[in-house]
C-alpha cells in the first residue's frame, strides 16, 4: 500500500513539474501558438507532419510543446484546427506561453575546438535524396580509415569516421583498439570509392 502511493506522488509531481497533462487521441488542445486545436497521431496532422520531414529549425520546440501524449510509438500533438500548414514565423514565434526557468550550477565549460569550417559541405543541398551518387568533394568531413597488415601489402578500409577539427577524428573504439599485425595509417578525406 505504501508502495503504491509513493507511486501516485512521484506521478503527481512529474505532471506537476512538467506543466502538462497528457491528453486522450481526438481531446481538444490549445497550440504552442494558442490557437484551438485538437490532439491527433502526429501522422494525421500534416501541418506538423511537414515541419518534421522539412526539419526546419525552430520547429523542434514548438513540436516539442505541441506533444500532447503518445500512441504506441507515434507522437500525439495539437495539432491546429484552422491552419492548414504554419510558417516557420509562427513556429518560431510561440512566445506568449508561460515558461519557467531553473539555474543551473555554473561549471567550467571546456574551450571551443578550433576548424570552424568542418562540417560543412561545398553543395547548397543539405542531404542526398532519392539514392543520388555523391560528389567529389561533397562531404568532406567523411573519414576512411585505412590499415595496412603485416601480411598485406595493399589497404584495407576498415572503419570510417568525421573530422571534428583539422586535426581530430572521431570514430568507433573498436577501429583504434586493433592487432599489433595491424597498423592504422592512412585517413582519406571527403573522398569516393
Amino acid at each position: 500500500m505504501g508502495h503504491s502511493i509513493a507511486v501516485v506522488v512521484l506521478l503527481l509531481v512529474h505532471v506537476c513539474q512538467s506543466g502538462r497533462i497528457t491528453r486522450e487521441l481526438g481531446e481538444k488542445c490549445q497550440t504552442p501558438n494558442q490557437e484551438a486545436g485538437e490532439c491527433r497521431n502526429i501522422k494525421n496532422c500534416p501541418a506538423l507532419l511537414e515541419y518534421v520531414k522539412e526539419s526546419v529549425a525552430p520547429s523542434s520546440s514548438f513540436l516539442r510543446d505541441s506533444n500532447c501524449g503518445f500512441e504506441g510509438l507515434d507522437a500525439l500533438v495539437c495539432c491546429p484546427e484552422l491552419s492548414s500548414r504554419l510558417t516557420p514565423w509562427e513556429i518560431g514565434n510561440n512566445r506568449n506561453r508561460s515558461t519557467s526557468t531553473t539555474r543551473r550550477p555554473t561549471t567550467d565549460s571546456p574551450s571551443r575546438i578550433s576548424g570552424n569550417q568542418c562540417g560543412r559541405s561545398n553543395l547548397q543541398i543539405d542531404r542526398i535524396v532519392g539514392g543520388n551518387s555523391a560528389t567529389l568533394g561533397a562531404w568532406p568531413w567523411v573519414v576512411a580509415l585505412g590499415y595496412r597488415s603485416r601480411s598485406r601489402s595493399d589497404i584495407q578500409w576498415l572503419c570510417g569516421g568525421a573530422l571534428v577539427t583539422n586535426r581530430h577524428i572521431v570514430t568507433a573504439g573498436h577501429c583504434v583498439i586493433i592487432p599489433s599485425s595491424m597498423t592504422l595509417s592512412v585517413a582519406r578525406l571527403g573522398d569516393i570509392n
